[in-house]
This record gives structure tokens, C-alpha cells and sequence, in this order.
């Protein structure tokens, strides 16, 4: 809503990026340079598409720690079971299943839609792209 409403990650970037000397302006640096070509300055680019690299990369952080702590903690809470019925193998069985459903849901979205849209890059510069909306999003009408 901020983003989309008042650029504010983008006018952040830009006021911290006038000064050059600052410590706020070498960590944005660092993030927007981090994993691009050799070639890429961020000073060169548009500061919308320059705070939405920074952007990215403040998501994979947050998706990474979400993504340790649901492991963390259901390493935490299992349970071994001491006896086994056929209702406890289709739980675990399911339980499993769906593990591997999510990761593979969210990977072939993540393939359909791109950076541009998983990374919200609507909110900070448009651009025309052709989706096509096959795999995950065709099992639902």
C-alpha cells in the first residue's frame, strides 16, 4: 500500500542515495549490487528499479528466516509415534505430501510469473508482459 500509494521505499532510496559518504547509502550499495552482473550500477538505473533490486532482496531475507523457522519448529514439535495404525502413516503420508506440494506450488509460480510480479515490481515501475497462466494456477478454474 505504501509503495504502490506514496513510493516510499522508493523515496527512501532516493533520499539515502544523494549521500554517498553515509552508511545507510553503502548498505543499500551492497544490496542492489549483491548477485547482479558485474556490469550493473545502480547509480546508472532509475532509482524505482534500483530500490525494487534492493527490494528484492529484503524479501528473500524475510522468505528465508520464514522459511528456517516453520522447519525449525516442526523438527521441534515432532513426535515420534511408539505404535503405528494405517490412520497414522496416511497423516504423516499426507503431511509429507503437502511439503512437497507447497515447495513445488510455489516454485512453478514463482516460474509463471516471474520476478517482476512474485517480487511485487508493479508497485515500483510498470512494465507490459504477456503471462501465460499454466501449471499451479491451471488446477483452478
Amino acid at each position: 500500500h505504501y509503495q504502490s500509494h506514496y513510493r516510499l521505499m522508493t523515496k527512501f532510496y532516493e533520499r539515502h542515495a544523494k549521500n554517498k559518504s553515509s552508511w545507510t547509502y553503502k548498505i543499500l550499495r551492497y544490496l542492489g549490487k549483491a548477485n547482479m552482473p558485474a556490469e550493473y550500477d545502480p547509480d546508472s538505473t532509475p532509482s524505482a528499479y534500483a530500490a525494487w533490486i534492493v527490494w528484492r532482496k529484503l524479501v528473500n531475507l524475510v522468505l528465508i528466516n520464514d522459511a528456517w523457522d516453520v522447519g525449525i519448529l516442526a523438527v521441534r514439535c515432532i513426535e515420534l509415534p511408539t505404535s503405528f495404525s494405517l490412520t497414522l502413516v496416511l497423516q504423516y503420508s499426507m503431511g509429507i505430501g503437502l511439503i512437497f506440494f507447497t515447495y513445488w506450488a510455489k516454485t512453478d509460480a514463482h516460474r509463471v510469473i516471474g520476478d517482476y510480479c512474485w517480487y511485487w515490481g508493479d508497485f515500483f515501475f510498470r512494465v507490459q508482459l504477456k503471462l501465460t497462466f499454466d501449471g499451479i494456477f491451471s488446477l483452478d478454474a
